[in-house]
């Protein structure tokens, strides 16, 4: 359940970030998109599991 509340979260693919970076115009901001994108993932995801955990 945490994979996929990974997968829901973080960047879906490659053309969504290539549009990010021609629509800003900025490779800063598509950066951090990017990594903004995968850390709240990564997290969710790591709350998620490690609440699952404690409830066992």
């Amino acid at each position: 359940m945490s994979f996929l509340l990974f997968t829901l979260v973080y960047v879906p693919c490659l053309s969504t970030v290539a549009a990010i970076r021609r629509e800003s115009k900025s490779l800063a901001f598509t950066s951090l998109s990017v990594v903004w994108s995968v850390g709240l993932a990564w997290l969710l995801a790591f709350v998620f599991y490690q609440s699952v955990q404690w409830l066992r």
